[in-house]
């Protein structure tokens, strides 16, 4: 019962706008994502603490850095998708300075491109997770384990 009630109220936050100064969403275009974040996993270590905190960085020219553990890395990056819940970062690795990432491993430089399925939220904050199952007999679709959440960082003067 949790799950479903959980599930049902993600499920209404995605109809409702996203707000916030770090990225916005215009009712007849796509979602624009600038700013800084902080990524913290849904996953938690034996101490309790989340298993990975990240820095990224989307600037206006489609180029995003990531700060994870000793490792920064250089992506291009751009958002498909035009309306909720449907947005997706996709990426591509530029270069790494190859130093462990915030889990320990090490990241060769690829061209693969990377899709990653998001929701913005009211606060700004991004959810990212599994893309949600297709909604089933007029219900919200269901939202579920997901991989953490980007939270913006105030902008500094």
């Amino acid at each position: 019962m949790r799950f479903k009630i959980r599930g049902l109220l993600i499920g209404l936050l995605l109809l409702s706008p996203a707000a916030g100064s770090a990225g916005a969403a215009d009712e007849d275009g796509p979602f624009v994502l600038h700013g800084v974040y902080r990524f913290v996993s849904e996953a938690r270590g034996a101490d309790g603490k989340p298993v990975c905190v990240e820095r990224w960085t989307f600037g206006a020219d489609g180029i995003e850095t990531v700060e994870s553990g000793q490792e920064v890395v250089r992506k291009r990056f751009h958002v498909e998708g035009d309306r909720p819940p449907k947005y997706y970062l996709v990426s591509t690795m530029l270069e790494t300075n190859g130093k462990p990432d915030c889990v320990g491993q090490t990241n060769p430089v690829s061209d693969r491109e990377s899709r990653v399925f998001f929701m913005p939220m009211n606060s700004g904050t991004l959810m990212l997770c599994p893309e949600p199952a297709p909604p089933v007999g007029g219900n919200p679709p269901l939202i579920g384990n997901c991989y953490g959440q980007a939270l913006p960082e105030p902008a500094t003067p």
